[in-house]
């Protein structure tokens, strides 16, 4: 991003771009920050949270954003992705998963969430499985024209072998919650068990663009 392009980003999104937490925290307990967070949408039509969960953020920040901003974990963008599935394929830490799931289920009383389909009529699961197999597989989503687009599936701190076991423990989670997503199909008439099995990226498309008609 150029340098010119980045300065012209509001503050909230340029600490999380910088994954500036400490800035953030500060940020968010102003009144401007407060405000942000409740007006933002991308071009894309992510919510703060969305740009957050791309980043590895602290799960203090998450709770905060979605404090401020308790619809944004039910929010979806233009691909129909909504907060759980951006980080299922994000390799965040179970946590940020597991108070994701139960804060909508707090809020609606449902697993709506986990079982929610994007357009692609991709499940949590379908995102957290091919993820699982391919690190690269969110960068691959049509997100390249946002103006806020960032480097994914940043494992941060955690290291690669510590990303793969808390992606696992994810799918894993998914599962136990929902039996169900084993055999829901995505566009392509694909479960995430046929998906596991197959292990090739052809399954969904190498470089798989989402329809927006």
């Amino acid at each position: 991003m150029r340098g010119r392009t980045f300065n012209a980003l509001s503050p909230l999104v340029r600490y999380i771009l910088m994954q500036k937490w400490t800035m953030v925290r500060k940020y968010l307990k102003t009144s401007a920050g407060s405000n942000e967070v409740k007006s933002y949408k991308s071009p894309k039509g992510r919510s703060a949270l969305h740009l957050a969960l791309e980043n590895n953020p602290p799960i203090d920040i998450v709770k905060k954003l979605i404090k401020i901003d308790p619809y944004s974990i039910r929010c979806v963008d233009y691909l129909g992705l909504s907060t759980l599935h951006v980080a299922c394929c994000s390799f965040l830490p179970l946590e940020v998963v597991n108070f994701l799931i139960s804060e909508q289920q707090r809020q609606q009383g449902e697993a709506s969430l986990v079982i929610l389909r994007d357009r692609r009529e991709n499940t949590a699961l379908h995102h957290a499985v091919k993820a699982l197999l391919d690190p690269l597989y969110y960068e691959r989503l049509d997100y390249k024209n946002d103006s806020s687009a960032t480097i994914l599936c940043n494992c941060g701190d955690l290291g690669q072998d510590s990303c793969y076991t808390s992606q696992i423990l994810i799918v894993g989670r998914l599962v136990s919650m929902e039996p169900q997503l084993v055999h829901m199909r995505d566009r392509n008439g694909c479960t995430p068990v046929e998906i596991l099995e197959d292990c090739t990226s052809d399954v969904w498309g190498e470089n798989e663009q989402y329809d927006t008609r």
